[in-house]
C-alpha cells in the first residue's frame, strides 16, 4: 500500500494485481483503476 501526502491511499497491490486511486483537490476519492475499477462523485455537501 502506498499513501500520498494527505494520507490517502494511492495504490494497493495484492499478489500481482495493483489498484491505483485518484483524488480531487479536496482529497476526496474520485476513482480507482487496475485490478479494481470505479468512479465516485460528491454532492455540494461532500
Amino acid at each position: 500500500m502506498a499513501c500520498g501526502v494527505a494520507g490517502g491511499r494511492t495504490s494497493k497491490t495484492v499478489g500481482q494485481s495493483t489498484t491505483s486511486y485518484t483524488y480531487n483537490s479536496l482529497n476526496q476519492l474520485t476513482g480507482k483503476s487496475g485490478a479494481e475499477s470505479g468512479s465516485y462523485s460528491y454532492d455540494d455537501r461532500g
